[in-house]
């Protein structure tokens, strides 16, 4: 009877966890940046068996992100198809695990229910998670970041076990998470190592950390699996290696043109968009975190320190974009769940005496408003991510020419799956290319309407939002 009760506590916490990331990913047709250009990438290797980095003739070498979770889209395009959800879920599943291992991690070490339960909804709910480029769209971000938050955590266990045996098991599992989060996103680990180096030293834990089996197996294995890739990389697509200098390194100096380059750019995101209201338990928890519990407390304050010091070294980026922090987002989530959880608890005692289903019935209030409005999200596209809602949801058996500006992965994507699931051929063409009488062609960007205007005369067949289905009557003289 316990464990049938643990089974359907599971399945019910895994319904709440999946359903609003679920419902995003199957509202929203696949964005062309950057998940357009993991399609890109999945489908070259698993279709030509082939890596491609050549998003178009003017910028050469851009794909540069280690392929790790490309080659598993592409193993699920092969297996289920090449649909969004061949791209999708191996972030969605990532995005799942990332909740539960906040939730066990806190529940275990801490035996601290309320904590793990405000610090997995408040994960769940603050307005960067179930976003674009986070919790249900192919990008890399999300396993980036469940690969980082297990190198935080393992590298802990390893700062505070006495035992020699179980410090060499974490401190290879840490080494392990930090090498896969390169092969999934880059370099982004680095800049949770010093931080990390700094408390090896205070726990006395610095000569043991490079003196024992775990680290050196486990810095082996990822050494092997990273050059590997690298140097396989290059020796496939030479130049590939210059490639990473200019555009992953370029980022952080002034190798690629500057984005948002100003300093407090994440800490501003941090409060307008991305945890906003949230950022608020900050203020109970270093209040409460002054008379805690020693094991807390000091965890708290690991997690303080990696945050702050993650977000100091990563705004002197010459290229800031909303989602490269995400890494450091469960770190800061941790400590506004604790001050939740406090905050609960205080009230509670005030009325009921730390009464369980008045903490719960307080959690519920809490989160039950702001779990309903992910559903009410809606996300701004760009006209060129809006070809898919057309050719999908106004489909019919006709080919015709589709104009766009530039390259768009997003459009090649609906175009190749026309035609494995309609058997529906679409000419794609760039706004340069001459229309013929007659001819059918869909546009979903004003500036492509622009130039038909001026040159053509046309009727409208169908439109959807911002795309129109039109057919070419007559050259305008």
């Amino acid at each position: 009877m316990r464990n049938i009760k643990k089974y359907i506590i599971f399945l019910g916490s895994l319904i709440v966890i999946a359903l609003p990331i679920c419902y995003q990913a199957y509202t929203n047709k696949l964005f062309s940046f950057d998940e357009g250009y993991y399609f890109i990438a999945s489908y070259e290797l698993g279709e030509h068996g082939r890596f491609f980095i050549d998003f178009d003739s003017a910028s050469l070498l851009r794909n540069t992100k280690p392929y790790l979770f490309v080659f598993i889209q592409a193993g699920l395009g092969k297996l289920i198809g090449w649909n969004e959800w061949a791209i999708r879920i191996p972030t969605i599943l990532s995005s799942i695990t990332l909740v539960y291992v906040l939730f066990f991690f806190i529940k275990k070490q801490f035996d601290n229910a309320l904590w793990a339960i405000t610090s997995a909804l408040t994960l769940l709910v603050v307005p960067c998670f179930i976003n674009m480029h986070m919790a249900f769209t192919g990008d890399h971000d999300i396993p980036l970041t469940l690969f980082t938050t297990s190198f935080l955590f393992a590298f802990y266990l390893f700062l505070i076990e006495a035992d020699e045996k179980k410090t060499g098991r974490y401190i290879f599992i840490a080494c392990l998470c930090a090498g896969l989060s390169v092969l999934t996103k880059g370099w982004m680990i680095l800049f949770f190592l010093p931080v990390s180096l700094v408390y090896s030293i205070v726990y006395k834990k610095f000569k043991l950390l490079f003196f024992n089996k775990g680290f050196l197996s486990g810095t082996g294995i990822a050494a092997v699996l990273i050059l590997s890739w690298y140097l396989g990389r290059e020796y496939v697509d030479p130049g590939y290696l210059k490639a990473v200098w200019q555009y992953e390194i370029g980022r952080y100096n002034d190798g690629v043109h500057s984005v948002h380059p100003e300093f407090g750019y994440y800490w501003q995101m941090l409060y307008q968009h991305q945890i906003s209201f949230w950022l608020v338990f900050l203020f109970p928890a270093l209040y409460f975190i002054c008379n805690a519990d020693i094991k807390e407390r000091r965890f708290v304050i690991y997690c303080f320190f990696q945050s702050v010091f993650f977000l100091i070294l990563l705004s002197f980026s010459k290229v800031k974009l909303a989602w490269y922090d995400a890494p450091v987002i469960p770190v800061i989530v941790l400590i506004s769940g604790y001050g939740a959880a406090k905050a609960i608890q205080l009230i509670s005692s005030y009325t009921f005496s730390y009464n369980k289903a008045v903490m719960f019935f307080l959690c519920t209030v809490l989160y039950i408003y702001p779990y309903a409005g992910i559903f009410q999200r809606r996300y701004e596209r760009f006209f060129m991510d809006t070809y898919g809602e057309f050719m999908m949801h106004k489909h019919i058996q006709d080919s015709y020419s589709i104009v766009r500006t530039a390259y768009n992965p997003h459009l090649i994507f609906y175009t190749e799956y026309c035609k494995e699931k309609f058997n529906t051929e679409h000419i794609l063409k760039t706004s340069r290319v001459p229309l013929s009488v007659h001819e059918k062609v869909l546009v979903c960007e004003p500036v492509v309407m622009l130039g038909i205007n001026r040159k053509y005369e046309y009727k409208v067949l169908d439109s959807l939002e911002k795309s129109k289905l039109i057919e070419i009557t007559a050259l305008r003289p």
